[in-house]
């Protein structure tokens, strides 16, 4: 939590956080992360992914961007429904989404949802609790690694938030 909360403190003064770059397999981590949270809460993910995509990212943020979204995916999605994982590759990165279904989140709040300690109205209202981090350490994150993050909901296809992220990241490389 503390890491948490220094992060989104950096993050808040419109700084990059300081990330370690190294070439790995996206697809290992996710479904290393993936099994962890099945541990935890059972078997609700289903996970649509290549079999390997190599990369130049940091381990650690893309363990704690999947955590974080599957996490809320958990808190707030509806507990009947799996939660889908999918990866898909581009020409110029990968695009991760998390999709769940349940209440969506209503179109003003989409506006402000990666805010810092911004929570929608329905997790506002429901006893489950947050600091209204996590979605702005995975805005942070990602954009540290030259990429974006995007949300839709909707009550008919539910919640997907989508990260992109370019093949090769850094502090160094600009990526167009």
């Amino acid at each position: 939590m503390v890491r948490d909360l220094l992060d989104a403190n950096r993050i808040r003064a419109g700084k990059k956080l300081a990330l370690n770059f190294e070439e790995l397999d996206v697809c290992e981590i996710i479904s290393e992360t993936i099994n962890e949270l099945v541990s935890i809460h059972g078997p609700r993910f289903q996970l649509n992914i290549p079999s390997k995509v190599i990369g130049f990212w940091s381990k650690d943020s893309i363990r704690r961007i999947l955590e974080n979204l599957c996490q809320n995916a958990i808190k707030y999605g509806d507990q009947s429904t799996p939660i889908t994982v999918t990866l898909k590759t581009e020409s110029k990165g990968v695009e991760l989404t998390i999709h769940n279904l349940g209440n969506p989140i209503a179109p003003k709040e989409l506006e402000v949802l990666f805010n810092p300690h911004e929570r929608a109205r329905a997790s506002q209202d429901s006893e489950k609790r947050g600091w209204g981090l996590g979605l702005t350490l995975v805005k942070g994150l990602t954009e540290s690694m030259g990429g974006s993050v995007s949300v839709t909901s909707n009550a008919v296809h539910g919640t997907n938030f989508i990260v992109f992220l370019p093949y090769r990241s850094g502090p160094d490389i600009h990526n167009t």
